[in-house]
């Protein structure tokens, strides 16, 4: 080996400046392989939590079918979605979370990153003004039409806020049925949503 014609002390001094860099390079192959299993674990954890609240959502949304007898619930949530040729953003929104009745189609497939002016019925939403015990009856064309196209008879929605922020609205659609929707309606489901807001935010 080359080593072996070098002076001794020479050598020693060798062997211990390639021992030193191979001591440095191991330390700092160990420091990024240990930050890389951080960043794993805790993406993953990040992952097992979304998934426990969203669960923790599911069972709600099943729970509210059932108690109201209704076809769908689901939770609508807005986001910012590209860019008009203005520069301005364009305000969307996308149906995040669903449960339907057995037959039920689910809506959730259509109603994703749909630009907030298709969809007028959004305002009263927000304005905790939606009840309509009929949709036949709705004077708006194209909300009617919308609901129809889903089998929806009846719908009731509510915005769902934490500290009177809105993060998302929820609604209950009937289909084939006609339930009696008022005001006292709009105050049980409320209630009953309560605690789904801050749910969201960890989702």
């Amino acid at each position: 080996m080359m080593l072996d014609n070098l002076d001794p002390d020479i050598r020693t001094s060798v062997i211990g400046f390639i021992s030193g860099l191979l001591g440095v390079f191991f330390i700092f192959i160990k420091k990024i392989v240990g930050n890389l299993g951080d960043r794993l674990i805790t993406k993953r954890d990040a992952v097992v939590e979304t998934l426990s609240v969203a669960k923790l959502i599911k069972d709600c949304l099943t729970n509210l079918l059932v108690d109201w007898d209704a076809g769908r619930a689901c939770i609508v949530q807005f986001h910012n979605g590209s860019s008009f040729f203005t520069g301005g953003s364009m305000q969307k929104f996308s149906i995040t979370h669903e449960e339907i009745a057995p037959g039920v189609n689910p809506m959730h497939k259509v109603l994703q990153n749909v630009i907030i002016t298709n969809a007028s019925w959004i305002g009263d939403v927000l304005d905790g003004t939606f009840v309509v015990p009929s949709v036949k009856k709705l004077r708006d064309v194209t909300t009617r039409t919308f609901f129809e196209e889903f089998g929806v008879e009846s719908v009731i929605g509510i915005p769902l806020k934490k500290d009177n922020k809105v993060v998302g609205i929820l609604m209950l659609q009937f289909i084939l049925k006609h339930p009696k929707l008022d005001e006292t309606s709009l105050s049980q489901l409320n209630e009953q949503c309560k605690n789904i807001p801050a749910l969201l935010l960890h989702c």
